[in-house]
């Protein structure tokens, strides 16, 4: 019924992760995991937006679109970054 109110926001990165049991759920791990995690942590002043790390660009560059750069502070590291605004 609230359709027009919904937002989206994708983090997308390229890694290992480790799916693990935890009793009757199954949990990933590794540092993709943590990284994508912290990749929600941002400074972009969009509500609506794709976030993509520099290797998932180099792996589609031929198919993600026109994507803006952001660079931010992951970790105590400086972290390159793209981010495209979804639009309506």
């Amino acid at each position: 019924a609230n359709i027009e109110s919904l937002q989206l926001k994708a983090f997308l990165d390229v890694g290992e992760i480790v799916v693990k049991q935890v009793r009757q759920f199954e949990e990933i791990a590794g540092e993709a995991v943590i990284r994508a995690h912290r990749m929600t942590k941002n400074s972009l002043p969009s509500h609506e937006y794709v976030l993509m790390t520099e290797a998932v660009v180099a792996a589609g560059e031929d198919v993600i679109p026109r994507a803006s750069p952001l660079t931010e502070i992951l970790d105590g590291a400086t972290v390159v970054m793209h981010w495209c605004k979804v639009e309506a």
